[in-house]
């Protein structure tokens, strides 16, 4: 007789060759309460259509399933919305000029003029104007790292000011970048 999903336990699909074994047995009894967590909110998991209405928890496991490099708990629930609902182009992009560009603005940074012509071909500047509502220089640095390919390097980071803007720092060096 067939079963549905929530009435399987992970127990009950663990092969016997390894089913005696008490380790996995302790292992799998561990995950059986996540896994119906998860198993309980699948309904909603029919998902990526549904982004703008999902809740904040819901969210919080498709970041984690769809690997969202720069995902943060405090992160407001629009912004996650946006990072769920670009996460596959993300990732299909990564490593372009496009996919950098869209780190800088994630991070809230505009009028993004990126620079090729520093050096080496793997060599870039990034130029940037800091808008209201910009973050942390450390985390637009973990987005741009995490967004290029890991064969370049970028060798300068431009911060322009809009006058209503207060910069708390007047430089980007290279031990920033590569912290």
């Amino acid at each position: 007789m067939n079963k549905k999903v929530d009435a399987v336990t992970f127990l009950e699909l663990l092969p016997s060759s390894i089913s005696g074994d008490a380790k996995i047995v302790a292992a799998a009894e561990a995950l059986e309460v996540e896994l119906q967590n998860i198993n309980a909110i699948t309904e909603l998991v029919l998902i990526l259509s549904r982004v703008d209405v999902l809740p904040e928890e819901v969210l919080d496991y498709l970041a984690w399933q769809l690997h969202i490099d720069n995902w943060r708990s405090d992160t407001p629930i629009a912004r996650k919305r946006l990072l769920v609902d670009g996460a596959i182009l993300y990732h299909k992009t990564k490593g372009t000029v496009w996919a950098i560009k869209e780190a800088c603005r994630g991070e809230g940074y505009s009028d993004i003029v990126f620079d090729k012509s520093m050096g080496t071909w793997a060599q870039f500047s990034i130029d940037l104007l800091v808008g209201q509502g910009a973050g942390y220089a450390t985390d637009l640095m973990k987005s741009i790292n995490d967004a290029k390919s890991q064969r370049s390097e970028l060798v300068a980071l431009i911060l322009r000011s809009q006058p209503e803007v207060e910069l708390g720092f007047g430089i980007v060096t290279k031990s920033c970048i590569e912290s």
